[in-house]
């Protein structure tokens, strides 16, 4: 599998959570919930994590949608406070 380059832009279809994917090993997510954005960093320090990371990278269950960077940049500055 060739190697994404980063960071990858996702939203879960039918969710209300955005991804921005910095790495194989990282991620920020940012989850609606009301009104309210909440953001998460996740570093991934176990084999778990890190399969999680390589599932979203992949979409082979067909899960994420590609996402505009700028739309995850609005939600993210919206969770912190902007």
């Amino acid at each position: 599998m060739d190697t994404p380059a980063f960071p990858v832009y996702l939203a879960l279809i039918g969710g209300h959570s955005v991804y921005r994917i910095e790495s194989d090993t990282a991620f920020t997510e940012v989850q609606v919930v009301g009104t309210r954005h909440i953001a998460h960093r996740i570093v991934a320090h176990t084999w778990p994590e890190r399969l999680r990371i390589a599932d979203m990278l992949s979409n082979t269950d067909g899960r994420w949608r590609p996402l505009p960077a700028a739309e995850f940049e609005v939600r993210l500055e919206r969770a912190q406070g902007g």
